[in-house]
């Protein structure tokens, strides 16, 4: 058997021969409080200690009044120093308590929370080092993710620290800020790859003085800034937002119109990038959006009209050939360019040689990477339905139908994509839950399924259905066994888009993890620390549906490949 058989053994044995150093942290604010605290004990034992030296010595003294004049002297200044000592000490103490006041003051109603993920992996084909990503496959372009057990490379991590108050009149408010960064080297210091970003910045004000006598609005939360939507949800295990209003604006939630009816309401912006328009500002979006709770929230209903008058735009660019197109179109044969122009194009392309380069039209307007008008608006529409149980088991479900046009055709970011043309469409389907097999078994099923049309190009056709299990058996309190199965099928035809070729096939993956976290039990316990081996393989035409992803590229085939690493996940 040669070197090669051997090196997927070879990573696995590694995996569980590695060891870990950890550095110690810095003190955080509660230990130094605690250190304080502790220091003022002290000062206080020590001055009690002190106090009953002095009554001891007044008691000598009163004792011994009938001793000599000089020695009588010698005790009432032995008295005097114990007492000064012990003044001093109180006023140690009291400095102590008086300078924990501000810092009470300030970590009071303070809070953070965190998420991290940071992993590595090996490709058995290459040795090196390993690909994958949830959005790896070709229907991943369009939003279509797979299980990402095993299949994680990067390092990310986001910190949310959260600040709240209360007014005299009793109104709460909450000052919220989360800084996010993303990575793929697996360099500590990486400030060159660094993604580093503010996410969200925003305030709240709630249980507002004003609404008090208000019954609609006395449960209200009204909010302004930049921010993630707080109703958004995702499936964990696909790394994919079901639905994600994301931007900067304002809001109000959890208008109570009836016992049974809430209401949220945002208006929000977001920008497609800086074009060099001419008016020498970014191409923005803007989302106005109301979403509806019925039941007791266990059902949905999410509407959004997004609005870019200016995506469009004229352009500070003005059209040009690339530079010797002229002269390479006079140098093909005649009767060649008959047979390249006699080719079925999308609809409104006359020459295929004279628009596919081009970003803008004859009056210098923007177009997208296909040479289309992109759209100037766009409809969203979500209908949801949450469990709380899995069917009456222990568990949850969620189910949810989303539609959208034109701008709105980008169902799981909305208002994110600018290239949309105004006859997109798009329709997607998602169910998923969890639930308990037995007393040791844990299961996780999720099903997406999703088509548009015309989303690029007028004619273009994608679609796909992801299916997903996974699976826990506990162990021991602080070990499982888990396993993910993943598969999705494709059918892609994007006309040329961005370069990208029809494809359609499978995909599919199975990822065995050993895990250890602090206790065993539940899905959405963390940390885990992972070790994993994954097979994946996928049908062969799905190699050449782009040069910019990872099918097909070198070591990356279709045909099978196991991919050995570590991996660590966590959130509080």
């Amino acid at each position: 058997m040669n070197s090669a058989a051997y090196r997927p053994w070879a990573g696995f044995s590694l995996l569980f021969l590695s060891t870990n150093l950890l550095a110690a942290p810095a003190p955080s604010v509660e230990e130094r409080l605690a250190r304080l605290e502790a220091r003022a004990l002290t000062a206080e034992a020590d001055a009690a200690r002190l106090r009953r030296e002095v009554e001891h010595l007044n008691r000598q003294f009163a004792i011994n009044s009938s001793l000599p004049t000089q020695l009588q002297l010698s005790l009432s200044e032995r008295v005097a120093q114990v007492e000064a000592r012990q003044q001093s000490l109180e006023g140690r103490t009291s400095e102590l308590a008086s300078s924990l006041d501000p810092i009470e003051g300030l970590t009071e109603g303070f809070s953070f929370a965190g998420y991290a993920r940071s992993g590595m992996s090996v490709n058995s084909h290459e040795s090196g080092a390993g690909r994958g990503s949830p959005y790896m496959t070709p229907a991943g372009s369009v939003g279509g993710s797979v299980g990402r057990l095993g299949n994680e490379i990067d390092t990310y991590a986001s910190v949310t620290f959260m600040k709240e108050s209360q007014a005299s009149n009793g109104t709460h408010a909450k000052f919220t800020v989360k800084i996010a960064d993303g990575m793929e080297t697996p360099n500590p210091w990486a400030a060159d790859e660094s993604k580093i970003h503010v996410q969200q910045a925003y305030s709240e004000l709630y249980e507002l003085a004003s609404f008090r006598d208000i019954p609609m609005l006395r449960d209200a939360r009204l909010w302004a800034g930049k921010r993630s939507d707080r109703d958004n949800f995702d499936i964990h295990w696909l790394d994919m937002d079901v639905v994600s209003l994301e931007g900067t604006g304002a809001g109000i939630y959890d208008v109570r119109l009836t016992d049974d009816w809430s209401l949220n309401a945002s208006f929000m912006s977001r920008s497609y990038g800086d074009f060099d328009v001419e008016t020498n500002k970014d191409i923005r979006s803007y989302i106005g959006t109301l979403n509806q709770f019925f039941d007791d929230g266990r059902w949905q209903f999410m509407l959004s009209g997004i609005y870019s008058d200016q995506n469009d735009a004229k352009l500070n660019k003005k059209e040009s050939k690339p530079e010797g197109l002229d002269k390479w179109e006079g140098a093909i044969p005649a009767d060649l360019m008959e047979l390249v122009q006699s080719f079925p194009k999308p609809e409104g392309h006359d020459n295929w040689l004279s628009h596919k380069e081009y970003d803008v039209d004859d009056s210098g307007n923007r177009l997208n990477k296909a040479g289309f008008s992109p759209a100037g608006s766009g409809w969203h529409g979500l209908l949801a339905y949450h469990r709380p149980d899995f069917f009456g088991q222990e568990g949850m479900f969620k189910a949810a139908l989303l539609y959208g046009l034109g701008l709105g055709a980008e169902l799981k970011s909305i208002g994110s994509d600018g290239e949309l043309i105004d006859d997109a469409r798009a329709l997607r389907l998602a169910m998923y839950g969890q639930t308990r097999l037995s007393d040791h078994w844990r299961i996780a099923p999720a099903l997406v399924a999703e088509q548009s049309k015309d989303r690029y190009v007028p004619g273009d056709d994608y679609r796909w259905l992801t299916f997903n299990m996974r699976l826990a058996n506990e162990l021991t309190s602080n070990f499982e066994m888990v396993y993910e199965f993943s598969w999705q099928s494709m059918d892609l035809d994007p006309l040329g888009y961005d370069g990208r070729q029809a494809a359609s096939g499978d995909f599919w993956k199975f990822t065995l993890a050993p895990t250890f976290k602090a206790e065993s039990g539940d899905f959405f316990e963390r940390p885990e620390l992972r070790l994993f081996a994954t097979y994946m393989d996928w049908s062969k035409e799905l190699d050449n549906f782009s040069t910019k992803d990872d099918f097909g590229q070198k070591g990356f085939k279709s045909g099978g490949t196991w991919q050995f690493g570590t991996q660590m996940e966590t959130w509080f």
